[in-house]
């Protein structure tokens, strides 16, 4: 890195503790590399009264199926209404669900962001941007891998907590809800989100490209 003119970080810089002068000026954050995706999920509120949680433990195996029952058991006790993403390694059936909690494989996670109080997720890096993107607060659950360094920089920003993988159903229930009235935790994440808004992106990425191989073979 050090060899290089020019270094992109497919990050948010306020969300990377190395930005800014520390990381110099070669260094260009420029948000999360994500697929353009136009296509729009068919799914729909079935409880639009209600707060809504989004519960979504990553798409690879890390033997997350129990701590997604103990999820799904919290949120059953609560008056909410809760989506669950169990991706390839679970199926929806699986899961013992009660009426305002529901699991389905996949489901566009921009579309229920764009509604959603509160997200739990494994802390992948890829499921955290989308919930600052949104300015949704979350609930940290990390399994290992990069997870637990970007749940500790969620709840040193102040955008949520860290909750470990084997935390009994009451201790979910009772975070869940306090969550979801904490008013403070809800406006930091949304004002968060909004910083976003003129973040760098992809066209910044390729401009810095082109900037690059131009000052290294002028014409």
């Amino acid at each position: 890195m050090d060899m290089a003119n020019c270094v992109l970080v497919f990050s948010f810089a306020g969300f990377d503790p190395l930005s800014g002068e520390e990381a110099g000026e070669r260094v260009l954050h420029v948000g999360p590399l994500r697929a353009v995706d136009n296509w729009r999920s068919s799914w729909v509120r079935r409880l639009p009264d209600r707060r809504l949680v989004l519960i979504a433990l990553s798409t690879s195996n890390q033997n997350q199926g129990a701590t997604l029952q103990r999820l799904c058991d919290a949120c059953a006790q609560l008056d909410i209404e809760a989506v669950v993403t169990t991706g390839p390694m679970v199926a929806p059936e699986e899961l013992d669900t009660s009426e305002n909690v529901t699991a389905i494989d996949f489901v566009n996670h921009d579309v229920v962001l764009a509604e959603a109080d509160l997200l739990v997720t494994h802390a992948g890096h890829g499921t955290v941007a989308a919930g600052l993107k949104y300015g949704v607060p979350m609930m940290c659950i990390p399994f290992g891998r990069d997870q637990d360094l970007n749940a500790d920089r969620v709840a040193t920003l102040g955008l949520g907590t860290v909750l470990h993988p084997d935390s009994e159903t009451d201790l979910l229930r009772r975070a869940v809800r306090d969550m979801l009235k904490d008013d403070a935790l809800r406006n930091r994440a949304r004002k968060f989100g909004y910083s976003l808004q003129d973040h760098p992106g992809i066209e910044e990425a390729l401009t810095a490209i082109d900037n690059t191989i131009n000052s290294s073979h002028p014409s």
